[in-house]
């Protein structure tokens, strides 16, 4: 017998019956974690959950840059001759009936009294459309999707878009832009958003949705709520930031992959 060869093939055995062990392990312990029954644990906190739970996913790793504007950008989409305040962290601008405060160069406070004119918002379809077009003409709509809707008395109306990834699809959280209207034109105006995405070398995952989505348990404002839905967001958290004293002037940072959980009172709660 060549014992040099039969040590090699039995070296080659043990390591086929090692790799046949791991993944056997690995399998009983995959379905140990993805098949327990989260309702009744959540419904133990007076949590129900009334959506689907999203499959594990990995996705590009993103650096995300916001869009940050001068004074005289904002002069230019919002104003003719304002009156100019500045402070290190705001510039306030005034001209009759319209105000704006930016906020750090990135975040957007406007509000306004439009007079009445021949055109009016009627239907929510119409506020809308006149929402698109208000923040279109100021190159204020780089991937803004309606989010929600509110309609209120007196024909006021609430318009809202978030920010969404071209290449995934995925929400990128805390990018928003808030439109608030009555018959005559826009009222008010809450605006924050990403100018860039860089997509890095690596990858980011949620591999256990399911025993994320029980982190929920620990969020105080869920407690007597109906989780409605569930989906994966990057989401982009400026105090994870470990070199940045003032988090609010932030302009750049690494986006993670978060669950994204709506409740039924419209809540949204991030776990990432």
């Amino acid at each position: 017998m060549d014992w040099k060869k039969a040590k090699t093939l039995m070296i080659y055995v043990f390591i086929f019956i090692n790799v046949f062990l791991v993944s056997l392990l690995y399998i009983r312990n995959k379905d140990r974690v993805d098949n327990f029954d989260i309702v009744p644990i959540l419904e133990n906190h007076d949590i129900k959950l009334e959506a689907k739970i999203p499959q594990s996913v990995t996705k590009d790793v993103l650096e995300l840059n916001y869009k940050v504007f001068t004074d005289d950008e904002i002069m230019a989409k919002f104003f003719d001759s304002p009156v100019v305040k500045s402070t290190p962290e705001s510039s306030t601008f005034k001209e009759g009936d319209k105000s704006l405060i930016l906020l750090n160069n990135k975040q957007i406070i406007y509000t306004d009294a439009p007079e009445a004119s021949e055109t009016k918002i009627e239907t929510g379809d119409d506020a809308a459309k006149y929402a698109q077009e208000f923040l279109r003409e100021r190159d204020l709509d780089f991937n803004l999707h309606v989010q929600k809707f509110t309609e209120r008395a007196n024909n006021n109306f609430t318009v809202e878009f978030e920010e969404v990834e071209p290449n995934s699809g995925y929400f990128l959280e805390d990018a928003f832009a808030i439109v608030y209207l009555n018959e005559n034109g826009v009222t008010g105006l809450k605006y924050q958003a990403f100018s860039g995405v860089n997509k890095l070398d690596g990858k980011v995952s949620i591999r256990d949705p399911k025993r994320k989505l029980l982190k929920i348990i620990k969020e105080p404002i869920a407690k007597g709520r109906r989780i409605v839905d569930v989906s994966v967001n990057y989401y982009f958290n400026p105090s994870n930031l470990p070199s940045v004293e003032n988090i609010d002037k932030s302009t750049s940072g690494i986006a993670n992959l978060a669950l994204r959980v709506t409740l039924d009172n419209g809540a949204i709660i991030q776990l990432d």
